[in-house]
């Protein structure tokens, strides 16, 4: 069912790209790729979300599951650097604890800010 979600999905973003809900359905676009470990595809459809919606709720998490996308395509530094932007664009987010452990997990340092420790905790 994936596949017809994706039509739908796509559908959505080309009829209603200026809504509200047309982020969302463009970052599960890219999950969907994501999921069925269709890479490539998947990090075009979360720059799209970078790219049409710069400043909306999904942009953080659109960035997290790009690089996660591209480590997974072997491109450990393009990840690094993505999870590294989500840390200085977001640090506040829910989001940044865990671009910070995919960081810790390629090997890099990493450390959230005060303020972020303070809200986690």
């Amino acid at each position: 069912k994936s596949d017809f979600a994706l039509s739908e999905f796509k559908n959505y973003v080309q009829l209603y790209g200026d809504t509200d809900k047309a982020p969302s359905a463009q970052f599960w676009i890219g999950q969907i790729f994501f999921e069925q470990r269709d890479f490539p595809n998947a990090v075009k459809a979360f720059d799209e979300v970078l790219e049409r919606w710069p400043a909306n709720n999904k942009t953080p998490e659109a960035m997290l599951k790009k690089g996660q996308a591209l480590v997974l395509m072997d491109k450990r530094t393009d990840g690094a650097t993505e999870f590294r932007q989500i840390l200085t664009k977001f640090p506040r987010s829910d989001i940044a604890p865990k671009a910070c452990s995919e960081l810790k997990a390629l090997g890099y340092n990493c450390s959230l800010g005060a303020a972020t420790k303070k809200k986690r905790g």
